[in-house]
């Protein structure tokens, strides 16, 4: 991630959630979660705690929702000119939200497909993994 973003990898991510939930549930997970974030939500999927546990307290928000860089400002800046027609992310921190704030615009996230062909000042930004602050209890 360019500076000054500082958002975890999904490696990080794993890791660290990982910890966590070692240290709050006393429990294993099984190998390769701590490394893999797939292999992680999924067990937690598994064990119905994927969103009352992870997303709720394993995951550390605060990278995810602020110190954009250059490359959210710009993708920001297409959305806003049309430079792009429509831009797709599985990522589900709201930087590109907070460049756009910068430029003069609050840019409408879209999370389903039905929102995203909603007409806008802007081209459609949709988020296919959700987004962690307009709805996180239904990011993946």
């Amino acid at each position: 991630m360019a500076d000054p973003s500082a958002v975890p990898s999904a490696k990080q991510l794993a890791s660290s959630a990982s910890r966590k939930y070692k240290e709050i549930t006393l429990s294993d997970l099984p190998a390769g979660a701590e490394t893999d974030l797939e292999i992680l939500a999924d067990t937690l999927l598994a064990k119905k705690l994927l969103y009352s546990l992870f997303i709720d307290r394993l995951v550390d928000w605060v990278p995810f929702r602020r110190d954009y860089n250059k490359g959210h400002r710009a993708i920001a800046d297409f959305l806003w000119c049309r430079a792009i027609t429509l831009a797709v992310t599985t990522n589900v921190d709201e930087l590109v939200e907070l460049a756009s704030k910068e430029l003069g615009g609050v840019l409408r996230t879209s999370v389903t497909g039905a929102e995203a062909v909603k007409i806008w000042d802007h081209a459609p930004f949709l988020k296919i993994h959700g987004c962690a602050v307009r709805d996180p209890d239904n990011t993946l």
